[in-house]
């Protein structure tokens, strides 16, 4: 029974790899990149997330793929601040997220 389930879940991986390759009319169309500015300071050396404040327009908020430090940095690429967050793992981190937490009025940073 579980190998019959995987046989199907992988053909229809294939069949939607399948559609995205010879439908190209289904992708999405993006401009052309603009820049704004660029991350110079030696604080961020392996930014491996990035979300914009709901909170704060014009910053951004990002980290290194190493190391618990969140940075906030302008979207001009200047760095506004940086904080360390205590007791945590600084192992490998990938991604950063922002969303609604316990007090509905602020967002919280994941």
């Amino acid at each position: 029974m579980m190998s019959c389930w995987r046989s199907r879940l992988s053909g229809a991986l294939i069949a939607g790899l399948w559609l995205t390759i010879v439908e190209p009319g289904h992708a999405q169309n993006f401009s052309s990149a603009v820049r704004f500015g660029v991350v110079e300071t030696l604080e961020i050396s392996e930014a491996s997330g990035l979300v914009a404040s709901r909170q704060s327009p014009g910053v951004l908020w990002t980290h290194n793929d190493y190391g618990a430090t969140l940075h906030a940095i302008a979207t001009n690429g200047v760095l506004l601040g940086s904080y360390t967050l205590p007791s945590v793992f600084s192992g490998d981190f990938e991604d950063l997220a922002i969303g609604p937490g316990p007090a509905p009025e602020y967002q919280y940073l994941y």
